[in-house]
């Protein structure tokens, strides 16, 4: 949308928006229409949705869904989106260009021919179960074409704005309104980030986890959808040195060290990626691998050959096998980068722990029945280890009298460490052999 809004001739777009639309989609007509769309899914979605399902209360007691996808369902959003190709061929001839994504449909091109592609929509929408929400819908236009927008769809609910709008989820429109957009959700990230430091503090582990499974996939879809805002992460990427980092590893983090932390656990790093450096490999990463299917998007063709499908699918993995393949090249250079910026003695330790195997217990998730739960010490201290981040408070003097340092620490026989770790590996090896 972002590429057809920027064309000389495309006036305005409108991102139109239905109200309900998930539970409002008439199931009777839609199961008879993918009997003839999509004749192998409809077996599945008839045995599915052949009678109401029972949707349970906090108290006990069911209401049934007759109508609509039931939410939950793994298979609504694909039932939905084929259930509208009707509508949407219907609609083909009143506008320029469309797109739906689910229930956010979109015309672009001229406003007199989006007027007449709103108005159908609303004639012919509610038989397919979809119901267009005017104040829900906005009109992106350019500066120029502003008033006359206005007179177009005087007497809808639609809202004009020459300013932009978010289509389903990037910013279209104006710089100022890209770095608005992207500014707030980066905000919000931000308070997120803080919020997980806090817990970090005491379960720096699952903080750990959060992190890296959840929180830092949010704003991977911005970044691959919105070009040219690798700058307004950096305050995403503050909060992460400044807040999360040193929740995890400590104050007194060497600055050296980020570089490294940023490269996958495999690599030596945390996958603690910067996302100011991020946004804009995703954003190249994603335009190339999809290109594929934009194209075959902004054909505009309903009825797709099988050669055109075979070539679609083709290039797309050819396509997606570049980037992995360049995406690999840029963190083997950046780990090269990252290791000869080290100490020698230190480039020995990033060759051990980004050897085969050695950061399992990073990428594997605290599940406390299988006992991969570290508490915030042994997560501190295996990450000081893996380092070599020098220990605070640690004693000169061992209590067998000998003078005290890490090595002497893991290998003292006083006290019955090393004997508890023998143990340990003894009852790990016995009890895999059992099962």
């Amino acid at each position: 949308m972002n590429e057809y809004f920027g064309r000389d001739d495309t006036e305005g777009i409108l991102c139109a928006d239905a109200s309900n639309a998930f539970n409002a989609l008439n199931r009777r007509t839609a199961l008879i229409n993918m009997r003839y769309l999509c004749p192998m899914f409809s077996i599945f979605l008839i045995n599915i949705y052949r009678l109401p399902a029972k949707l349970f209360l906090y108290n006990g007691d069911f209401i049934l869904s007759q109508e609509g996808t039931t939410q939950g369902d793994n298979a609504a959003a694909p039932f939905y989106s084929i259930s509208l190709h009707p509508l949407m061929t219907d609609l083909m001839d009143c506008s320029d260009f469309q797109l739906f994504y689910a229930d956010d449909g979109a015309a672009a091109g001229k406003l007199s021919k989006i007027r007449n592609w709103w108005d159908r929509l609303c004639a012919r929408g509610p038989g397919y179960g979809y119901f267009p929400n005017g104040a829900k819908s906005v009109l992106l236009v350019k500066k120029q074409h502003l008033q006359q927008a206005q007179d177009i769809f005087n007497g809808t609910d639609i809202v004009v704005t020459s300013e932009g709008v978010r289509y389903p989820g990037s910013p279209i429109g104006t710089v100022q309104f890209k770095a608005n957009y992207v500014s707030s959700k980066v905000d919000s990230w931000v308070s997120m980030v803080e919020l997980l430091s806090a817990v970090a503090v005491i379960e720096p582990q699952c903080a750990y986890s959060c992190f890296t499974y959840g929180l830092s996939k949010t704003w991977l879809f911005l970044m691959r959808t919105t070009g040219d805002v690798s700058n307004l992460f950096a305050p995403l990427e503050n909060a992460i040195r400044t807040s999360f980092l040193p929740a995890i590893l400590g104050p007194n983090i060497p600055h050296h060290l980020r570089q490294i932390l940023a490269l996958p656990a495999r690599d030596g790093g945390l996958g603690l990626a910067i996302p100011s450096s991020q946004a804009q490999k995703e954003f190249y990463n994603s335009t190339h691998a999809t290109a594929p299917l934009k194209d075959l998007i902004l054909e505009q063709c309903l009825c797709i050959s099988e050669e055109q499908q075979a070539k679609c699918f083709s290039d797309a993995k050819e396509a997606k096998k570049i980037v992995i393949k360049l995406k690999r090249a840029c963190q083997s250079a950046e780990k090269k980068q990252a290791i000869e910026s080290l100490p020698k003695k230190e480039q020995r330790i990033f060759e051990e722990i980004s050897s085969r195997g050695a950061s399992g217990w990073l990428s594997a998730l605290p599940l406390k029945e299988h006992g991969f739960v570290l508490n915030k010490q042994q997560f501190r201290d295996a990450l000081f280890l893996r380092y070599n981040i020098p220990f605070e408070n640690i004693s000169t003097t061992c209590a067998c009298g000998k003078s005290n340092n890490i090595e002497h620490s893991l290998s003292c026989a006083l006290g019955g460490y090393v004997y508890m770790r023998h143990n340990n590996l003894r009852n790990l090896t016995a009890n895999i052999l059992v099962e």
